[in-house]
């Protein structure tokens, strides 16, 4: 997750992009996008040891994820964040779906999650 904030926008988010045109999901790399945002808003471990951060663009969207209560929030808070997911809106569907990765991260823990992401 180092340097996420760069790498993500300019290595995930237009193969995530791509693939929306072609009307395609591609689960594992949504699952990661909210694996990593789910690590942003909670930086520790599965012992509750604190994770450091290391990105330099991490703070403005940690400020943005830090009232969301539920996973839809923090996402729909972090795609107002341009300098990472531009401007152009992400279609309610793929966002459902992103939302419902970080709802199984959050309840059952990336173990579990990982599990149901190779069932489907």
């Amino acid at each position: 997750a180092m340097d996420g904030t760069q790498k993500v926008a300019v290595r995930w988010l237009p193969a995530l992009r791509d693939a929306l045109a072609r009307q395609q999901a591609l689960p594992r790399l949504e699952w990661a996008l909210a694996a990593w945002l789910h690590y942003l808003k909670h930086p520790v471990n599965a012992q509750g040891q604190a994770l450091a951060v290391q990105d330099p663009g991490a703070a403005a969207l940690q400020a943005l994820l830090a009232d969301a209560q539920t996973p839809a929030e923090a996402l729909a808070a972090a795609l107002t964040h341009a300098p990472v997911f531009g401007s152009t809106p992400w279609p309610t569907e793929w966002q459902q779906r992103v939302a419902a990765h970080g709802e199984r991260l959050k309840t059952q823990g990336v173990l579990a999650s990982l599990a149901a992401l190779g069932a489907s």
